[in-house]
């Protein structure tokens, strides 16, 4: 130690770096604790979460998640009628009013078949009625015989088919662009077209009946009167 005392100052430094640098030198890496980590990534506000890799102690482990925005709006139906024709989809009601539509089939799928309501007489016409499926649907097509076709716009839900004459099958199917669905099937049984002149004509006759009845209950009254008054005059 004296003879280091002895040294002059630079060359005392130069030996103090040689002692210095011929140490072990030992470096640990830094530990990273959970909340240090969000700091890595921004702020915890920001909902960022780095978790390094060798970090396995679960007795110390925060869990920070970030919360799922609640949907605004009512949790109720559209309301939305399948079978009533001329009103907005679903889907618009849905933007609109924020309302839940039940599933529906997409447009690259033929859609599901139609509810047929009725097949009834309205006149002189035959009139079809039917209710949408759950499904995206750009029209409709009426079959009757298994021949003739009657097309009607998505926004539909009953149609005329002129004047049925005959026991015959009615269907309804809808469409789209990837096809065209199954059929929903009614028979068609027509009226008596001949039950009402059948009905007048029986009423007629009973009507002339009754009068020629009380025509000759009339005449038999007359007639017993006058003989009578020539009983009275003869006696």
């Amino acid at each position: 130690m004296a003879a280091t005392r002895d040294l002059p100052l630079p060359l005392l430094i130069i030996c103090i770096l040689k002692m210095t640098g011929s140490l072990p030198m030992t470096s640990q890496p830094p530990e990273f604790g959970p909340l240090d980590a969000v700091t890595l990534l921004g702020s915890p506000t920001e909902g960022y979460v780095l978790v390094p890799e060798d970090y396995e102690d679960s007795d110390d482990a925060t869990t920070t998640s970030v919360p799922l925005t609640p949907r605004r709006g009512p949790f109720e139906k559209c309301k939305f009628n399948q079978c009533l024709e001329n009103q907005p989809s679903c889907y618009e009601l849905a933007a609109s009013t924020q309302c839940l539509c039940p599933g529906y089939t997409l447009n690259n799928v033929p859609p599901e078949a139609p509810n047929l309501g009725s097949v009834t007489l309205n006149g002189a016409d035959v009139i079809v009625e039917w209710c949408e499926p759950l499904s995206y649907v750009t029209g409709y097509v009426v079959t009757v015989g298994g021949q003739e076709k009657y097309r009607f716009s998505k926004d539909k839900r009953r149609g005329s088919i002129g004047q049925v004459d005959n026991v015959i099958q009615v269907c309804v199917s809808a469409v789209n662009d990837a096809g065209e669905s199954e059929a929903s099937c009614e028979m068609y049984q027509p009226r008596d077209r001949s039950l009402p002149l059948k009905v007048g004509l029986i009423g007629g006759a009973l009507v002339l009946l009754a009068a020629l009845l009380m025509v000759v209950l009339i005449w038999r009254r007359r007639r017993q009167r006058k003989q009578e008054a020539h009983i009275s005059s003869a006696q």
